[in-house]
């Protein structure tokens, strides 16, 4: 217990007036109160404190693997605040290091966070809507710990495109709310079903996140020959994965989402300003993008 009141004087000394942490996990899977439920942390930007709890994970996990107890009992702590009513039932978890420029939990932490916690959310300051910003919705491959292609990609030589190709994931249904475990479950879905890889070069949920499926320099691939003339082979190839229980196929943050994706396609000169969007359902039946995008 002597380190806890390390800890506190540590942060009182700051002018914090208490410890700032909520909740702090231990390598034992002990848990320990700090603020508690029922008092403001310390913890996040000053309009955050008031409406969030902070679990603290103790030690440097850049360098060291958390053990699965400690893990367990940071989940423990959700299940009991939703238990409770402390928090909400839609409650959503964000890393430090999503809204604030600091390397916490550390990297081993956020990585099983990002893919096993359901109430992760991959979008960053929980103060506001989803930015209308490219970089902010972004994730690349490395971001969502995306396995190797089966066999390499064909690069693609067609600079810039002068299509787009949009379509909706086939066979294949976002029901969790967190969208980077998803996006790694659609990969192995879809590996497994022949493809070397995504078939698509990028991907784009109903919450706005835009994954990189091949990215620009590949030629996406897809089992239907629609996609082999030669006016849609070499398109820029945008898939869209809607929720399960949505009515709303095309959401307005995909909407957004993709309005972002193709203004940057366009400013790094990987599509030409007067690009053509061709849309396909399900059932790859084709229809002309009735709104253009730009």
């Amino acid at each position: 217990m002597d380190f806890m009141r390390l800890i506190q004087a540590g942060h009182i000394s700051l002018g914090w007036g208490d410890i700032a942490y909520n909740f702090l996990v231990g390598g034992d899977g002990v848990v320990y109160a700090g603020t508690g439920w029922n008092r403001e942390g310390h913890h996040s930007l000053e309009i955050n404190n008031n409406k969030s709890v902070a679990i603290a994970f103790l030690g440097n996990f850049n360098n060291v693997v958390p053990t699965p107890g400690q893990m367990k009992a940071g989940e423990a702590v959700v299940d009991v605040g939703l238990r409770l009513h402390k928090l909400d039932s839609d409650v959503y978890v964000v890393l430090q290091s999503q809204i604030r420029p600091f390397q916490s939990p550390g990297l081993h932490v956020e990585k099983i966070v990002k893919t096993e916690w359901p109430q992760w959310s991959p979008l960053g300051d929980i103060d506001v809507e989803t930015p209308y910003n490219f970089t902010a919705r972004y994730f690349n491959r490395s971001d969502w710990f995306a396995a190797d292609p089966k066999i390499p990609l064909p690069k693609q030589p067609n600079f810039p495109l002068h299509s787009v190709v949009v379509y909706y994931t086939e066979n294949f249904n976002q029901s969790q709310r967190n969208s980077l475990k998803t996006m790694m479950e659609l990969q192995n879905f879809y590996q497994n079903r022949s493809f070397s890889d995504v078939p698509s070069n990028f991907l784009i949920f109903a919450d706005g996140c835009i994954f990189e499926g091949r990215g620009w320099d590949y030629i996406g691939e897809r089992s239907t020959n629609l996609f082999d003339n030669s006016t849609l082979k070499f398109a820029l190839r945008v898939e869209l994965v809607s929720l399960e229980e949505s009515s709303q196929k095309f959401t307005p943050e995909m909407n957004t989402s993709l309005t972002l994706l193709l203004e940057e396609s366009v400013k790094i000169g990987k599509l030409i300003s007067k690009y053509k969007v061709y849309e396909f359902d399900e059932e790859y039946k084709y229809r002309r993008w009735l709104t253009p995008l730009h």
